[in-house]
């Protein structure tokens, strides 16, 4: 593919593809907070208050997307970048508090900047909150619109802010170089390659893979859905034994499969289980940054693939997991098909009451997000999980140093949590049976 060009004109850019979508959501539920990004950095160590506050404001400087804010022209959304000024933080002192309510302060706080709605048209789509819990004990709660910001982002957030606070700290310049492209020339660019031949071989591809009737995933539920695609979130968690992780990733790899794979075609066979559907589709997002120029931006480039796999014929598990890795492998090939493209040109029935195409994900992100050291002062990123739920279920698998932390956050309008602590139970149960009999039948 080609190299992203910087846009030469001034004034507004269009929105890529899952922008669009996500705007488009905005207008029909100005008020929902489900596309909020919560981010929460846990600073350890002695913090100089001044020096993260411009760290923190030369990231926004460097990267426009989080200046940016919505609006129509004509009958089309578009993105305006605002110019670049300081922002200070908002200090939250807790230190205070006795030290079994720090975390009750925190989660105060987090919920004071991430239930109110953004106006993408005038709000600031990043908001701070810097939580002093004692003389070197602190949060930086981040609350950002899924529109200028992905998960995918942290790693990168965090390397940047390290980097700057280190050398702000000893009076140096930024040691960053300057970016080469900015998000809006991603979107222009996006919108200008993904057309004729391309456009159409992507869709060709997805097409076939998606033809026929595909039924939403119907699974037991305690109560009947309610009207509207998003609601109540909840969720259980589980921390898989490190014996069990690597006897899965050893059958992995006698199948030629990453562990991503395995848990997949796990989830799938649980999931064939309790709903007693054979043709299943689920969502697993992608990091969807094909490009050179994008791994060092922040933005919302993630991107959804649907993943059908069928499990008819009573394949054994290894039979199961050679199915899945051949769909996974050429799925990814064919990425570049934004989801919100592919919902578009297949126009499957909508509904209120279930999101199109995936109402189940898997949310496997799999590498190490750094814990970072610059002047004493440590920074990690900690997991939060949003109040409202866009599917019925996400399965999120995340590394918790040497062990997997699997995170079922569930809908919970639909579901009881005893029904979800007893699916997570049959997920380990079933992970274990499936490393002891890989050749039973599923």
């Amino acid at each position: 593919m080609c190299t992203i060009p910087r846009r030469t004109e001034s004034g507004p850019a269009p929105l890529s593809f899952g922008q669009q979508r996500l705007w488009f959501l905005n207008q029909l539920r100005p008020n929902d907070s489900a596309y909020h990004v919560i981010q929460v950095l846990r600073l350890t160590g002695p913090l100089d208050v001044p020096v993260l506050e411009r760290a923190f404001n030369e990231i926004r400087r460097r990267h426009d997307l989080l200046r940016a804010n919505f609006d129509l022209v004509g009958d089309q959304p578009v993105q305006f970048v605002a110019p670049y000024r300081p922002v200070p933080f908002t200090v939250v002192d807790c230190s205070n508090c006795p030290e079994d309510q720090h975390e009750s302060a925190c989660q105060e706080t987090i919920a004071n900047y991430s239930r109110p709605p953004f106006n993408l048209k005038n709000d600031h789509l990043l908001r701070t909150a810097l939580v002093r819990l004692g003389p070197t004990e602190h949060r930086l709660v981040l609350v950002m619109h899924h529109i200028i910001y992905d998960g995918w982002s942290t790693r990168l957030l965090l390397q940047e802010c390290a980097t700057l606070y280190e050398a702000f700290s000893q009076g140096k310049p930024s040691p960053l170089p300057e970016l080469p492209i900015q998000y809006s020339d991603y979107a222009r660019w996006q919108r200008e390659w993904l057309t004729g031949p391309v456009l159409d071989k992507q869709l060709s591809y997805w097409k076939e893979r998606l033809r026929g009737s595909v039924s939403p995933l119907e699974l037991p539920a305690d109560r009947p859905r309610r009207s509207g695609e998003t609601s109540t979130a909840a969720h259980v968690v589980k921390v898989l034994p490190v014996e069990l992780l690597q006897s899965l990733k050893s059958l992995g790899q006698r199948h030629n499969a990453t562990l991503f794979m395995t848990l997949l075609a796990a989830f799938q066979t649980l999931l064939y289980r309790v709903s007693g559907q054979d043709d299943i589709v689920l969502g697993a997002p992608i990091a969807g940054r094909t490009q050179l120029e994008t791994e060092k931006l922040l933005g919302f480039f993630v991107n959804t693939l649907p993943i059908r796999i069928d499990m008819s014929g009573r394949p054994t598990f290894a039979q199961l997991l050679d199915r899945v890795r051949l769909v996974v492998l050429d799925a990814i090939n064919h990425q570049e098909l934004p989801f919100e493209k592919l919902v578009e040109e297949l126009q499957p029935e909508r509904s209120l009451n279930h999101p199109p195409l995936v109402q189940v994900m898997l949310n496997a992100f799999l590498l190490d997000i750094p814990q970072l050291n610059a002047q004493g002062l440590t920074l990690e990123s900690l997991n939060v999980s949003a109040d409202e739920s866009k599917f019925d279920l996400t399965m999120y698998v995340l590394k918790a140093g040497q062990n997997i932390r699997v995170d079922l956050k569930y809908n919970a309008d639909l579901f009881d949590a005893v029904r979800m602590e007893h699916l997570l139970d049959q997920f380990v149960q079933l992970l274990q049976q499936i490393v002891a009999a890989p050749d039973k039948r599923i």
